[in-house]
């Protein structure tokens, strides 16, 4: 079966990964099986992540997130508590809301039956029910957590909690205070190729140089890219970590090494890079963050939530302390141009995985995090196959 075909390969692989830096194999970007033992043992059991605090910091603040075949509402309750619910009807399974924005309570547009900020059935039109009946009916509710600011969902009741597993990638985070941060650009999309090939693309530092080499590689240096934790693993168990340095930071030594040695401990130095995993990515530095959510919606296809976030300053905003058209312009044209980079590329190499003629040889090692990723995955299909 192919299923056992794709598993195989990984196993093998994962052993091989030991002795040498590989890329995956084909087969785990094409299986269909695969792709459905993914999201049943990894997606719908794990942390994704939903947005950003800044979409959710008053009462009645909402958006809406597709986790998978799961349709989420998350709000903002009346506690300024963030609450995730099942944005389903409990009468006739309606969707309740779309996209985002804020509301003291949610209707359903099929029969008007009203939930409040709690997930309480709050009316039922021309049904008569009474309170006692009305305190019966509540939204399913899930999971959730908040880690540097950004809004996590767990679609498991028994999913271990998010937080500690980060532990190690707090002293390096916070430094940036990414609460302060606000969501410039959300922005959903599907995308041609396996969930695997985004994030690990996302990841490659070896490509930038290449694709990126009009635009992200003059002043993030590719020769600059360090994989942290090293002596044990680039990441952990729950993500993998490179960082790169701003050229204006470099110094006159022949590698980046030096200037790391240099600027220890001043993170916001750094362009961090990192991969939590199952599938959310994230490029970080002192004035703005990009991040993806990814999720599978088939065995070459996905959909993911991009999140654009800047510091807001006197000069990127309003009287109103909203971004001005010229920051949104400018954000917007800057994630069309390092997102249609990776697209024109990633799409291709899909097409290659599916010929299954490829990926033989080593890879270099600004790709070690990816084998961390690969080698998170075959944990993962250990403990279901």
């Amino acid at each position: 079966m192919e299923i056992n075909k794709a598993i195989d390969d990984l196993m093998t692989w994962e052993k091989t990964s030991h002795e040498g830096l590989y890329p995956l194999p084909p087969s785990i970007f094409t299986s269909p099986e695969l792709t459905d033992i993914e999201i049943e043992n990894i997606f719908k059991k794990q942390w994704l992540c939903v947005g950003h605090i800044s979409e959710l910091t008053n009462p009645g603040d909402y958006l809406t997130f597709d986790a998978i075949d799961q349709p989420i509402l998350v709000v903002c309750d009346n506690d300024n508590n963030i609450r995730a619910y099942a944005n389903v009807c409990q009468h006739r399974s309606a969707i309740i809301a779309s996209d985002k924005g804020k509301r003291s309570s949610f209707v359903c547009p099929y029969h008007s039956w009203s939930y409040d900020l709690n997930g309480c059935l709050r009316s039922a039109p021309c049904m008569n029910l009474d309170k006692k009946d009305l305190e019966k009916v509540k939204l399913p509710e899930y999971r959730v957590e908040v880690w540097q600011s950004f809004v996590f969902v767990s679609l498991n009741p028994d999913v271990e909690p998010f937080a500690p597993q980060l532990e190690k990638l707090e002293p390096r985070i916070s430094p940036f205070n990414h609460g302060n941060y606000k969501v410039v650009i959300r922005e959903d999309a599907e995308l041609e190729c396996n969930w695997k090939v985004l994030v690990e693309n996302f990841c490659d530092g070896y490509h930038v140089m290449t694709v990126h080499k009009n635009t992200l590689e003059p002043g993030h240096p590719s020769t600059t890219y360090h994989a942290w934790d090293k002596g044990e693993r680039p990441g952990g168990d729950a993500y993998n970590h490179h960082t790169v340095l701003h050229a204006e930071d470099l110094t006159d030594a022949p590698s980046g090494a030096a200037d790391y040695e240099r600027l220890a401990g001043q993170w916001e130095k750094f362009v961090h890079i990192l991969c939590i995993y199952p599938s959310f990515v994230l490029t970080l530095d002192a004035k703005f963050s990009v991040s993806l959510s990814i999720r599978p919606t088939g065995p070459q296809s996905l959909n993911y939530t991009l999140l654009m976030c800047i510091v807001p300053t006197d000069d990127n905003t309003d009287e109103n302390g909203e971004f001005t058209e010229e920051t949104l312009a400018q954000a917007k044209g800057m994630v069309e141009v390092f997102m249609g980079e990776d697209k024109a590329v990633i799409t291709g190499v899909q097409k290659g995985l599916a010929a299954a003629r490829g990926s033989t040889n080593k890879v270099h090692l600004w790709e070690e995090t990816n084998v961390e990723f690969g080698r998170y995955l075959a944990g993962q299909l250990k403990k279901v196959s």
